[in-house]
């Protein structure tokens, strides 16, 4: 998994990665719609102020997959304004602030 890690990091862009038949599958978050239609149990966004504009498509993508629990783990939640932290609470509580 660290050689996984590694190579995310040095991409700098989303990837999925999920567990399937017991191996874990990476691919890269452009193909989240090979996940739709599909429930998961949760789901992790890491650097999660990437998805704090609630109009960008990273945001509308991680959005619209459906899972039972969300969290998101970031270290700058508020960069330009309240509407930052919102997007990332609508993404933990869907619905919940609207």
């Amino acid at each position: 998994m660290k050689e996984i890690y590694d190579f995310l990091k040095k991409c700098g862009t989303y990837y999925l990665a999920t567990i399937e038949d017991g191996k874990p599958k990476v691919r890269p978050f452009g193909t989240i719609d090979l996940y739709k239609g599909k429930k998961f149990r949760f789901i992790i966004a890491d650097e999660a102020q990437f998805i704090k504009n609630q109009f960008t498509q990273k945001s509308e993508a991680i959005k619209s997959l459906d899972s039972e629990i969300n969290y998101a783990l970031t270290g700058t939640p508020i960069e330009n304004g309240l509407s930052d932290l919102w997007s990332i609470f609508d993404f933990l509580m869907p619905g919940y602030l609207s």
